[in-house]
C-alpha cells in the first residue's frame, strides 16, 4: 500500500492550481472506491470547477518532466531494468501518454477520464511499442492538444471565490461554525493558522 495524507486546504490548492496528480485523485472511478465520507461525496460531486484551461500547462509542463527523466542517460535500479528489458524507459514514458490523454479529456469533455485509454497506456507500459512509434504519437498529440487549448470553450481559470466559498462550506460542515472554532480543543493550531490564511488571501 502507498500511503499519502493532505489536509484539506492543502488538497484543495492542489486542485485548484492544476496539479495532475491530486486532480487523479478526484476522478478515481466510484468503483475503485473502497471507503468514502459525505464530505468526500459533495466534492467529487463539484470536482468539475478546478478544471479549466489553466490545467493544460500544468499537464504538459509534467507530461515533459516524464519525458526529461525518461532521457536520463544512466538510469539507475528499477529504471535501469526497464532500460535494459525494453530499451527505453517504459514507466516515465506510459506517465507522458496518461498524462496527455487525461489533458485531452480535459480540454475537449470537462472531465478526467482514467480507464478509456489504459490498454494503450498498458501496452507501452510492458514494453510492446516501439519508442520511436510512442514519441511520434506524443509528438502528433502536443499539435493535437495545443489547438485544443485554443478552441476549448472551458473558463480560462478556477474562479477562486467559488472554491474558497466551498472550502469553507466543507470545513464547517467538519467542525461546525467556523467562528467558533477557536474554542474547540481538536482543532489543530496549524489548520487555524491555515484557515486564517486562506481567509486573508480572498477576503472573505
Amino acid at each position: 500500500y502507498d500511503y499519502k495524507f493532505f489536509s484539506l486546504i492543502k488538497a484543495f490548492h492542489l486542485w485548484a492550481s492544476g496539479n495532475p496528480s491530486a486532480l487523479e485523485m478526484l476522478f478515481t472511478g466510484n468503483e475503485c472506491i473502497i471507503q468514502s465520507t459525505q464530505l468526500a461525496k459533495l466534492i467529487r460531486d463539484k470536482r468539475e470547477m478546478f478544471l479549466t484551461k489553466q490545467c493544460y500547462p500544468k499537464f504538459i509542463g509534467y507530461l515533459s518532466s516524464q519525458i526529461h527523466k525518461a532521457k536520463i542517460k544512466q538510469p539507475t535500479g528499477k529504471r535501469a531494468e526497464l532500460v535494459e528489458k525494453h530499451s527505453y524507459d517504459t514507466k516515465f514514458v506510459a506517465n507522458s501518454v496518461r498524462l496527455a490523454y487525461e489533458c485531452e479529456t480535459i480540454l475537449n469533455e470537462r472531465t478526467i477520464d482514467l480507464r478509456r485509454f489504459n490498454e494503450h497506456v498498458k501496452a507501452i507500459r510492458k514494453g510492446q511499442i516501439p519508442l520511436d512509434e510512442v514519441m511520434k504519437w506524443l509528438d502528433e498529440k502536443e499539435t493535437y492538444l495545443i489547438k485544443a487549448h485554443q478552441e476549448s470553450k472551458m473558463p480560462q481559470r478556477v474562479d477562486m471565490q467559488e472554491v474558497t466559498t466551498f472550502l469553507l462550506q466543507c470545513l464547517e460542515m467538519h467542525y461546525g461554525s467556523i467562528d467558533k472554532m477557536v474554542d474547540r480543543s481538536t482543532i489543530d493550531k496549524q489548520a487555524l493558522n491555515e484557515i486564517w490564511n486562506v481567509l486573508q488571501r480572498y477576503k472573505i
